[in-house]
């Protein structure tokens, strides 16, 4: 036989016996307990039926894998597209972070593809169970010589056999006609399945790039193998893929209508019909009871000052000791009288928060053996910070993650000195800077499409940094927007005025 062939007869064994012993179950309900005819086709038929949803019902948990995996290829199409942009250069390193972000957003890129490839060998299974075994009147597995003759020759109404294809129809038109309705059917519902898809759970940006140009590569091709390769199915292998078909598509528009991907058109409908149903019973939607962490878009034209741009020599000689801490010789510091000179007013309060996440941040500098110099700035109602060197991109880290992490920590330095909560940003090399640009260039390309189409545009899940940059950038071209969904996917939704 073959190594191959071994390794075959090795795989497909167990799949005989476990086909072979549902189909038989199923046979078994609808001819002795429901006493239909055992050798009638739609005894047959029913029992194909029983054992694609037994088969669908088993794959469940690996359709909600493949839909969890699917939504978060959709949702990191931007992330790739700016590892793309910055390691175009370099394949390999390209490569390394592609995976990299796929392990940090825990994405599978072959996870969309376990349930066809585990449904393939038991497709094969049944389709030689039909083209062979039952054919030949051959036994295997729990389906025995009598099962599989009576299997073979069965006949829908009694002049259609489900061993019959399009191709091989023994003269019959009635079989041609069947077999066309069912290879029709099989592709209709293929393609219906991933336009819905695309449709209606994938976000506008996501349907750029290479994820989106597989994802219509399936949407025409899939359908196109199926019609081709089905003229030459057996019918009752017809009947399994065909309402298998059904079963997925059923089940995606049961949880796209249920558990839309944000950002997309199904979440706004989704919302829209919380919203109608909350007001129905007398309650305000879920969606409008999360806490917005953002600042408010109608905000007053801020007070600027001119940024205090100091090397860190220049810190060092200017800058005395802190007025409001105090350190014992074990290098603790302790709290000490605030002195009559303390800040009185919201501006000097922001220069010493500058002062002092500065102070911070050059300790870090040193014991990292970083240089770079500070640039200390008030905007609108909150500190800002900068840090400008030669090579900090390990302080700024994979979309900004470790410098997240570092401004979180100022601000905590922040809040132990002042004993006050600080909203001070920090930026380091220009990072911030360029995604507020970024981001301002999105902002005025979609209240563009807003104001052309008078439509409400959601945007991809942001921070809470990147959508206060969307919602001041949208207040100003005359527009409102709210924010909407639950960390960390809450986005923006740009509405016409």
């Amino acid at each position: 036989m073959g190594i191959l062939g071994d390794i075959g007869h090795l795989i497909m064994t167990p799949l005989y016996y476990a086909i072979s012993a549902v189909l038989v179950a199923w046979h078994w309900l609808f001819s002795q307990v429901l006493q239909m005819d055992p050798n009638g086709g739609g005894t047959w038929v029913l029992s194909i039926i029983g054992l694609t949803v037994t088969v669908r019902a088993a794959l469940i948990p690996l359709f909600v894998k493949q839909i969890k995996s699917s939504r978060n290829m959709q949702l990191i199409q931007p992330k790739v597209k700016e590892l793309q942009k910055k390691y175009g250069h370099d394949r390999e390193r390209l490569a390394q972070e592609t995976m990299k972000l796929y392990k940090e957003s825990g994405t599978n890129p072959f996870a969309s593809c376990l349930p066809i490839l585990i449904q393939m060998p038991i497709f094969l299974a049944l389709f030689r169970l039909l083209d062979h075994h039952a054919a030949n009147g051959s036994g295997i597995a729990f389906l025995t010589n009598d099962l599989a003759e009576s299997f073979g020759n069965a006949e829908l109404f009694g002049v259609i056999p489900l061993k019959a294809t399009f191709l091989d129809n023994g003269g019959s038109t009635a079989v041609q006609l069947v077999a066309a309705f069912l290879v029709v059917a099989m592709t209709a519902t293929t393609f219906t399945t991933q336009r819905q898809l695309m449709s209606k759970n994938m976000p506008a940006d996501a349907l750029s790039g290479p994820y989106a140009q597989q994802q219509k590569l399936l949407l025409y091709v899939l359908p196109v193998v199926f019609a081709v390769g089905g003229i030459a199915f057996p019918i009752g292998v017809l009947f399994y893929w065909t309402t298998s078909n059904i079963w997925t598509m059923g089940q995606q528009f049961y949880v796209i209508r249920n558990n839309p991907a944000p950002g997309t058109s199904a979440a706004k409908a989704k919302e829209e019909r919380d919203r109608a149903k909350a007001a129905k019973h007398g309650h305000a939607p879920a969606a409008e009871l999360v806490a917005e962490v953002e600042e408010p878009t109608e905000r007053r034209a801020p007070q600027r000052q001119q940024p205090k741009k100091q090397s860190r020599e220049q810190r060092k000689k200017s800058s005395g000791p802190r007025p409001a801490t105090d350190q014992n010789p074990e290098g603790e510091q302790q709290q000490t009288d605030v002195p009559e000179s303390a800040p009185t007013s919201r501006l000097d309060q922001l220069e010493q928060e500058g002062d002092i996440a500065a102070d911070y941040l050059e300790e870090l500098l040193d014991i990292a053996d970083l240089d770079g110099d500070l640039d200390m700035d008030v905007e609108g109602d909150r500190a800002a910070v900068s840090i400008v060197g030669a090579d900090l991109n390990q302080l700024v880290g994979a979309n900004g993650e470790v410098l997240d992490a570092l401004q979180e920590l100022t601000r905590l330095a922040v809040y132990r000195e002042t004993g006050e909560r600080s909203r001070l940003m920090l930026d380091i090399s220009g990072y911030r800077a360029e995604k507020r640009e970024e981001l301002v260039k999105l902002a005025a390309a979609t209240v563009a499409q807003v104001k052309e189409t008078g439509e409400p545009v959601s945007l991809s899940p942001m921070s809470p940094f990147e959508r206060k940059v969307v919602h001041d950038a949208v207040a100003a071209a005359g527009l409102t927007s709210e924010s909407e969904g639950v960390e960390p996917r809450r986005y923006v939704v740009v509405l016409p005025a």
